[in-house]
């Protein structure tokens, strides 16, 4: 019969004594976590950030105007989807400094931001400004949260 209160061969559950998660693992299992809680962090607010930006570039009809009738804010649009390629090459060179990688981080995603907003903008109906994706992404960026709290 199944005891899940059953000692294994390796320790006891309850009192913290078992074996490392992996047999080949080194480091302590609270640094493997908060590993994991810094990349959900991070991805959380990336989300967040996108959802937000791409919420404003939608719903404020203006700027969604002034991108399309003008070719001022035509070719922001344009450097706004070619610039995060370019960001690209710092991000790799400096992925080890830590404040300037957060930087890069930063404007990447306000970039990629920008050209998700734009396009939903571009894409939804002319009464509807209603797209799916920013829709799609609340909902993600709230499960991304949420495991963060859980972790």
């Amino acid at each position: 019969m199944f005891s899940p209160l059953k000692m294994s061969k390796h320790g006891d559950i309850e009192t913290g004594t078992q074996p490392l998660l992996y047999p080949s693992m080194t480091e302590n299992p609270e640094l493997r976590w908060s590993f994991i809680r810094k990349i959900y962090t991070i991805l959380t607010i990336q989300l967040l950030l996108t959802v937000a930006v791409s919420a404003v570039l939608v719903f404020v009809t203006p700027i969604a105007d002034f991108v399309v009738s003008s070719t001022l804010g035509f070719s922001f649009y344009i450097v706004m989807l070619v610039l995060p390629l370019i960001i690209l090459c710092p991000m790799y060179i400096y992925r080890q400094r830590h404040p300037v990688n957060f930087i890069f981080l930063g404007v990447f995603t306000v970039c990629i931001a920008f050209g998700i907003g734009l396009s939903c903008a571009f894409s939804s109906g002319k009464n509807s400004r209603t797209p799916f994706t920013v829709f799609f992404l609340g909902p993600q960026s709230l499960v991304f949260l949420l495991n963060i709290i859980y972790l």
